[in-house]
């Protein structure tokens, strides 16, 4: 690794540090001198409240990886763990068109804050510039509850009521993605509003 270079409204944190944030305000690139490792996509602003559904209900967030790859892990910001009731929920991974690109499974969270599931068993392929979905499928009545953030909201979650899928306009639901990638040398366009993640570079 060398160093993360950006122009127009993307900026990072910290242009020599292997692990920064990328906050996009406007057009621009976002160009890392050195071989990506992996990349966190992150639409949310980590300020949660609480977000429960119905029994089959599910929340999902689109992604749009910036490079090709292997998807790594699901992150879901647990909220409100009952100590009474089951916390296991359905994982869904989806294409653009909301069909499972795996088999759904159920996970079981064991603490609140970021909950990590691993896919990377499943040899999910991700493409440039290709949306994916990655969605939570309520199996009781509103438990547990997911972390949703109110902040500059991204308009990339959307909600299945059991019949059709609906845009989220008022929240990002706080649900994240890791790919990994062995691209060199990497040059990106990049739109406002597009992403906001941390890159691990090596």
């Amino acid at each position: 690794f060398v160093r993360w270079e950006t122009t127009g409204g993307v900026a990072v944190s910290d242009e020599n540090a292997v692990s920064t944030m990328v906050t996009v305000l406007g057009n621009g690139t976002l160009r890392v001198v050195g071989n990506v490792k992996k990349l966190e996509y992150a639409y949310d602003h980590e300020n949660p409240q609480s977000q429960s559904e119905k029994a089959g209900h599910i929340d999902a967030v689109r992604f749009t990886p910036f490079f090709s790859g292997q998807l790594l892990t699901a992150r879901y910001y647990m909220y409100y763990l009952s100590s009474y009731q089951s916390n296991t929920f359905t994982v869904h991974v989806m294409d653009k068109g909301w069909d499972d690109l795996i088999t759904p499974f159920n996970v079981t969270p064991t603490s609140e804050g970021w909950f990590d599931v691993d896919l990377s068993s499943h040899n999910i392929s991700v493409n440039e510039g290709e949306d994916f979905y990655i969605g939570i499928e309520w199996i009781n009545n509103y438990n547990p509850s997911l972390g949703e953030d109110r902040t500059n909201v991204s308009y990339r979650s959307w909600h299945w009521d059991e019949v059709h899928w609906d845009a989220e306009e008022y929240s990002d639901f706080m649900i994240r993605a890791v790919a990994g990638t062995t691209t060199p040398e990497i040059v990106v366009g990049v739109k406002a509003g597009d992403w906001a993640g941390y890159g691990d570079v090596s």
